[in-house]
């Protein structure tokens, strides 16, 4: 019997769930999340980098991945395709709640599953509780009145500004590292020309010469080949970039102190505060 994989995404009014062999291919999966009336569907690695649809669900099984459908970005934990599709639709679905707070709800259970499954320590009482205390949406009880609303509003700007300049510059910074390891590789390539056609030309002949340039040339297509063995990518200039630049980017940001999900929550939350002031 061929394992299934649950594919589970909270998308804001229109949750998806469906259920695949772990043998189909990536494509499968995006077009029969795009047949439900979504344009843009693609799955990437946890560096961001656009996985190949040729890859098999098995291999994206045992390490996080995002699925991005129509600018909303869902980051898929292994755990998270442990339960089945009816077990997810009795708990959420037969929830009194409105469609807003269900939302709200998936994301603040599945953000502490991924936490404590993917944390390389023992889950105890005391880890529990920091993970929901973590992922714990707060301001939220506070913002009836639109003077608070307001007060919210201005500080959660005000934090998430920094943070932006934060990001910007972490930013700037990966992409210069990025450009330097391109021309690296550029210069590489250089030396391996000149190699082969200063020994061609001056130094010996092409008989000497054309063994050595098979030789380079595969160890080049074997790099490519690695690359792709290893990352499950297709191998182009553009996705090395994004691979480089993007472990880069959370190398800085470590380094840096930047909370990317306290960035991505002070988005969100500003966006709500001020649809909510707009609405009142």
């Amino acid at each position: 019997m061929l394992k299934k994989v649950v594919f589970k995404l909270a998308i804001p009014n229109h949750p998806i769930v469906i259920e695949f062999p772990s043998t189909e291919v990536i494509k499968t999966v995006a077009d029969t999340i795009a047949a439900k009336g979504f344009n843009q569907v693609s799955f990437k690695s946890i560096d961001g980098v656009k996985i190949s649809t040729t890859t098999k669900v098995s291999e994206i099984l045992h390490e996080p991945y995002f699925i991005e459908v129509d600018g909303h970005s869902f980051k898929i934990s292994p755990e998270l395709h442990a339960d089945s599709a009816e077990n997810y639709n009795e708990f959420f679905h037969n929830l009194n709640l409105s469609l807003e707070d269900r939302h709200l709800l998936q994301n603040y259970v599945h953000s502490v599953s991924s936490y404590l499954n993917l944390a390389s320590k023992e889950t105890d009482k005391s880890s529990v509780a920091a993970a929901l205390n973590k992922f714990l949406p707060v301001g939220r009880a506070k913002t009836e009145n639109p003077l608070e609303i307001q007060k919210n509003l201005n500080e959660y700007h005000n934090e998430l500004i920094k943070l932006l300049e934060l990001d910007e510059r972490i930013d700037k910074k990966a992409a210069r590292f990025t450009n330097g390891v391109f021309w690296m590789g550029f210069g590489i390539l250089s030396m391996q020309f000149a190699y082969i056609g200063a020994g061609t030309y001056v130094f010996y002949s092409w008989d000497i010469m054309e063994p050595q340039a098979y030789l380079i040339t595969l160890a080049n297509f074997i790099t490519g080949v690695s690359i792709y063995a290893v990352k499950r990518q297709e191998f182009s200039m553009e996705s090395m970039y994004d691979v480089i630049k993007n472990k880069r980017k959370n190398y800085l940001a470590k380094s840096y102190g930047l909370d990317r999900e306290r960035l991505e929550f002070l988005k969100e939350e500003v966006n709500r505060l001020k649809k909510k002031l707009i609405s009142d």
